[in-house]
């Protein structure tokens, strides 16, 4: 993963977070429609996930100062623009899921829509804001002699960030074109993704394996079974 950023004087902007941002707020100006559409308040919803999105992005940024408080005593600008550690994303997002799901519960939703149908209303545009996301970073995988490898130095590779920003927007796009039902959305989503993460590993640099496939390999294929499980459920 290559971290691009734009400095400020002091300061660095990375531009996976302007990325971030921007790919959040086309999911959310696109999911408020599809939750009034699934019969829920999708402006409640939207506000619910505009704070949790608030609160991943400073636990991830923030964090890790509460972690090391001695450091902030001792140099608290310096603590204060260190950059993250990598597993402080994952704590980060488990901060904004945990509050997200929390208040939609408590507002009510959950229960009188369903949250199978809130899943299946949120997917396509979760889908779409994750393509822009995608589209807008940059992942280079294994080094290629296609025409459209991204070259560095002497050697062009995979544009992976490009693939993944291709195939989570032509699957958000073809769950909101209608011709799904939209019960079916969240299965699809996942078996779709699913099968679009395992094509484009092979083109990633080798990682660790357990027991024969590597960790992003293994969440592609919990994905595409968890989808197709849902799919047959819902068909049953």
């Amino acid at each position: 993963m290559l971290d691009p950023i734009i400095q400020l004087g002091p300061f660095t902007i990375p531009v996976y977070l302007l990325a971030l941002a921007a790919s959040f707020f086309i999911a959310m100006w696109l999911m408020r429609r599809d939750m009034d559409r699934a019969g829920a308040n999708g402006k409640q919803i939207v506000d619910i996930l505009w704070t949790a999105f608030v609160i991943a992005i400073l636990v991830y940024r923030f964090g890790g100062m509460l972690l090391n408080p001695l450091e902030v005593l001792r140099s608290p600008f310096q603590a204060f623009m260190a950059v993250p550690a990598p597993y402080m994303a994952w704590v980060g997002i488990l901060a904004g899921v945990m509050y997200a799901g929390w208040n939609i519960y408590k507002s009510g939703q959950w229960q009188a829509v369903g949250w199978l149908r809130l899943l299946n209303g949120m997917m396509p545009s979760l889908l779409v804001g994750l393509a822009v996301y995608q589209l807008f970073t940059a992942d280079l995988g294994k080094p290629t002699q296609l025409p459209w490898g991204i070259e560095v130095g002497q050697t062009a590779y995979h544009p992976l960030h490009v693939y993944r920003g291709l195939a989570l927007l032509v699957i958000g796009l073809a769950l909101r074109s209608g011709k799904l039902q939209p019960e079916f959305r969240f299965g699809w989503a996942l078996f779709g993704g699913g099968v679009a993460v395992m094509i484009m590993s092979f083109a990633a640099f080798p990682d660790v394996k357990w027991a024969g496939l590597t960790g992003e390999q293994w969440i592609a294929v919990a994905a595409s079974l968890v989808g197709l499980l849902t799919l047959w459920r819902q068909r049953a």
